[in-house]
């Protein structure tokens, strides 16, 4: 059976909620602007406080007061209520910080364009992947035995897709490979990494794997022997 349900609704404009935070994101307070009300229940739009304001939303629904908030409850409301100068305050400056947000994307965006575009004259032989998928492991496959051939002329690498998302490097033995240039090499090709203490795969997004493929793991083992070669 599930507890009853208690929406905190009228809450007066300038409340300050506070959000205990979770694995992913750090706590903050946040200042009711307004109630809406739906028929699929209200919520409220709220501001960050902060150095960086930033517009959100929470449902009444989960909204606990402080005798009510048990472990795992992340919006708790407090006791204390702004101002309407202080509110006014808060909203311009929430519009400011948008507008530096929408720039800096703009820039981003711009710069992630321009590096694109150096990335294909510099690699002009490697082949691109579809602009509707990105992650595309087959295609990185293909750049890594051309880039491969490039580097290391007449050494016949085996390159493969071990299983979707893993690509596995088999190095012939005493062919004068060195580990730390193929490691450079094909390490660009990588996603990202796996972070052990939050369980989670860390992606880089990055615009070479953007445009030329990649993987989220590539191991490189001595022939056929299963023995890491980098």
């Amino acid at each position: 059976m599930f507890g009853k349900v208690n929406p905190k609704t009228g809450l007066k404009s300038g409340t300050v909620i506070h959000y205990t935070g979770d694995m992913a994101n750090l706590p903050n307070d946040r200042v009711i602007i307004r109630e809406i009300v739906s028929t699929y229940g209200n919520y409220y739009e709220v501001i960050t406080l902060g150095e960086e304001p930033k517009k959100g939303r929470i449902n009444s629904f989960v909204l606990k007061t402080k005798e009510e908030a048990k472990f795992g409850d992340r919006f708790i409301i407090t006791d204390k209520i702004l101002t309407d100068d202080e509110i006014m305050d808060l909203v311009n400056a929430e519009k400011i910080a948008e507008g530096k947000r929408i720039l800096n994307a703009d820039k981003k965006k711009d710069d992630r364009e321009k590096e694109k575009e150096e990335l294909k004259k510099k690699y002009p032989y490697f082949l691109l992947t579809d602009e509707k998928n990105t992650r595309d492991c087959k295609i990185a496959i293909k750049n890594i035995r051309i880039e491969l051939k490039k580097e290391f002329s007449g050494v016949k690498f085996s390159v493969r897709m071990a299983r979707w998302g893993t690509i596995h490097i088999g190095v012939p033995e005493n062919m004068g490979v060195d580990p730390k240039k193929l490691d450079v090499l094909v390490g660009k090709y990588q996603y990202g990494h796996f972070n052990g203490m939050e369980d989670i795969y860390e992606y880089q997004q990055n615009v070479f794997n953007e445009i030329f493929g990649g993987a989220e793991y590539i191991f490189c083992f001595k022939g056929d022997s299963g023995s890491s070669f980098c």
